[in-house]
């Protein structure tokens, strides 16, 4: 039996700046898109439609394999599986529950050595949109915490931002609305001596996440192949044209809908 996977989801796109606690960044959500994929019972019942990946079955596209999966696990849609490590993980574990008080959602927290030493955390409305108003809402919430802990010697800029338009897919629902889009996955063991898969997100069903990918070895062709959220490292979005105009569509979309209220309230 097959079924019919689709997806819709809308977000919005503005440019970066520079403003309030050291650096506070505004971009992107999701934007708009649709897939369709099959039932992972249409799989595995075909000797001859099945091709190896390591020990892990892979099949034409039109049928959904379970990569790294042998069973079919319950996964909140909502909560992040791929998360941080060691000092990354620490500031995560510590601003998350203050940024979700304030009714946001934590996408990612990452420390890098730019600008001396930077701590970036991402952050966003449950819809995937966000404000500079509410970025510096959560700035000032969760700055003192951070000194508190202090979390690093000497001077670090503390950076509040947006996802971005090639945004991190960090949780199930993610994939989910990005259903359509192009994307890149690493994945935490090499697989048939594949680390990188690219391709198009194709949702996230029966407990993987399933994308579409042309460079499986042995397929003669485009292969929907299933992830289990365990095994994957990283994953975000490619920037491409298709991803840009969507988005900007979606944003015009957005401000004609804001601009509604007070076109009602004028007087004729």
């Amino acid at each position: 039996m097959r079924f019919p996977h689709f997806s819709i989801a809308w977000g919005e796109y503005a440019p970066y700046i520079d403003v309030a606690h050291d650096h506070l960044n505004f971009e992107s959500g999701p934007v708009g898109v649709r897939s369709f994929c099959f039932d992972r019972r249409t799989f595995g019942t075909s000797a001859s439609a099945s091709r190896s990946l390591g020990d892990r079955q892979v099949v034409p596209k039109g049928h959904c394999p379970v990569l790294g999966m042998t069973s079919v696990p319950s996964i909140d849609l909502h909560q992040r599986f791929i998360v941080e490590t060691g000092l990354a993980a620490e500031i995560a574990d510590l601003v998350e529950p203050r940024i979700v008080a304030l009714g946001f959602r934590l996408v990612r927290v990452s420390v890098t050595g730019r600008n001396g030493s930077t701590i970036q955390i991402m952050a966003e409305r449950p819809d995937g949109r966000i404000t500079i108003g509410e970025i510096e809402q959560i700035s000032r919430d969760i700055s003192p915490a951070i000194d508190v802990l202090d979390p690093m010697s000497g001077k670090y800029h503390l950076e509040i931002s947006s996802p971005g338009i090639d945004r991190p897919l960090v949780r199930a629902s993610d994939f989910e609305t990005w259903a359509g889009q192009e994307a890149r996955i690493e994945l935490k063991e090499t697989v048939d001596g594949q680390r990188r898969l690219r391709g198009r997100l194709e949702g996230f069903v029966d407990g993987e996440v399933r994308i579409e990918v042309s460079d499986v070895p042995g397929a003669t062709g485009p292969t929907i192949v299933g992830l289990q959220p365990s095994l994957i490292a990283a994953a975000r979005l490619v920037m491409t044209d298709e991803l840009i105009r969507e988005d900007l569509r979606r944003s015009a979309k957005d401000e004609d809908l804001d601009a509604e209220p007070h076109a009602e309230g004028e007087e004729e």
